[in-house]
């Protein structure tokens, strides 16, 4: 398919949960440009967009259906992030890229070295999907014990009930 007229995307985010904030977005940016600059892909026309403070389970996303809108009208030739996690943290992340390549639509993770132009970034995408999801899970269960750390700490040091 012809890219004339279509778009790059750089896309970003970022969640509560992450404890992130607002120029994680600019440093993902930087990131993705320095890594597709060293790969010849000028990115000086990207489209940046960004979800801030969303969680990357959330199937809808205001940039993120944008994004998505603009893939399926085969306006977008790139889609570049800095890490998988970033695009999204749900269970149908591989269908997603599948539709973006069946829609001539190439997808990069600079991070982590995922290119839907080279063989075998389906096994890729699964394994760091699996990975992600754990991740999550993971970081969400040290979380709750910290929580209850606290919890347990401020009922009283003698052991009593505050």
């Amino acid at each position: 398919m012809d890219t004339v007229g279509r778009k790059k995307i750089i896309y970003g985010r970022f969640s509560d949960e992450d404890r992130q904030h607002e120029d994680s977005l600019e440093a993902q940016e930087r990131k993705v440009r320095e890594k597709l600059n060293g790969m010849g892909i000028i990115m000086s026309d990207a489209i940046v967009l960004t979800d801030a403070g969303i969680s990357g389970r959330l199937d809808s996303r205001p940039q993120f259906d944008v994004l998505t809108d603009m893939i399926k009208r085969n306006q977008v030739s790139l889609v570049a992030v800095d890490d998988l996690s970033r695009l999204s943290r749900g269970s149908k992340t591989l269908g997603f890229v599948q539709r973006m390549v069946f829609h001539d639509t190439r997808f990069i993770s600079t991070g982590e070295g995922i290119d839907t132009d080279r063989e075998g970034w389906e096994d890729l995408v699964e394994m760091y999907c699996f990975h992600h999801r754990r991740s999550s899970k993971e970081t969400g269960r040290r979380s709750r014990r910290s929580m209850e750390l606290r919890v347990l700490s401020q009922d009283g040091a003698d052991g009593s009930m505050a």
